[in-house]
């Protein structure tokens, strides 16, 4: 039988992931969004939809009134994770996006 892994802080193993709580996923997103940030040298937006959320027009609303506003980036990094929902929202969501970089600027 394989030895299981130890988990080590910022770093859990399959194993020790369903035993983590919101605030430690929502934490280890963060980090890694961050590392993501730093590798690709470009913003990370990341969208994350719990369990019993589905993804929805409200939420390119948000995404719109989160860009609106701001200036052309160069580049920007979109990560979507969600468990279903309105597929033209994640179509919109990704043309908001598109709309806020340069040409050729977005990651999806």
């Amino acid at each position: 039988m394989a030895k299981e892994k130890e988990a080590t802080p910022g770093h859990p193993t399959i194993e020790h992931v369903e035993d983590l709580t919101e605030r430690e996923i929502r934490s280890l997103i963060q980090v890694t969004a961050s590392k993501l940030a730093t590798v690709l040298d470009t913003p990370v937006l990341y969208l994350l939809f719990p369990d019993d959320i589905v993804l929805h027009k409200d939420h390119a609303l948000q995404v719109y009134m989160l860009l609106k506003g701001t200036s052309k980036r160069a580049k920007l990094a979109l990560c979507i994770h969600s468990l279903g929902g309105d597929v033209a929202s994640a179509f919109d969501i990704v043309n908001l996006c598109r709309q806020y970089t340069k040409p050729d600027g977005l990651t999806a």
